[in-house]
């Protein structure tokens, strides 16, 4: 008899301290959990400068490979046309309506949203962009607002180091 009344009362203190865990568990979203077990698993990233003392990377962009510049000195993520129709983002002619300055000179770029976009094990969800005709881009540029939803970035003697949050 005295048996089941330890096992009583041990349920009763299960019940009281481990329910209420239980449920703030259960309130997580299948998209945050995975957000923090990516979070968990990524590393720094460590890119050398090329010969031009660039720096140029392989990214996935919702999936679909392409090369990237990391230009500190850019506002935006921005794609090539026939990058992002790769990538999923279909454009129509009308959309090119929003007048921007490249090292090229004025043209008119369209928005768009990317889901996703990896570098090694970095990821950064939900960017905004902007999507720029063929003749006027041809590689994508990787801006500051990524880069910091990317990590922390540092530079020494020719690398870019780029810590997870």
């Amino acid at each position: 008899m005295r048996l089941y009344l330890y096992i009583a009362a041990l349920c009763i203190v299960a019940v009281v301290f481990i329910a209420p865990s239980l449920e703030k568990f259960t309130k997580e979203t299948a998209p945050e959990l995975a957000q923090k077990q990516s979070k968990k698993q990524a590393r720094p990233l460590h890119i050398s400068a090329n010969a031009n003392e660039q720096f140029v990377v392989g990214v996935l962009l919702n999936g679909s490979r392409a090369q990237a510049l990391i230009d500190t000195g850019a506002s935006r993520l921005t794609i090539p046309r026939s990058v992002a129709l790769r990538a999923g983002i279909q454009l129509s002619e009308s959309d090119f309506q929003y007048p921007v300055s490249t090292a090229s000179g004025r043209t008119l770029a369209a928005r768009a949203n990317l889901q996703n976009l990896q570098i090694g094990t970095l990821e950064a969800l939900n960017q905004e962009a902007m999507i720029l005709k063929d003749e006027d881009l041809n590689v994508v540029l990787i801006g500051m607002p990524t880069l910091n939803a990317l990590g922390d970035l540092s530079v020494t003697m020719g690398r870019l180091v780029i810590n997870p949050r």
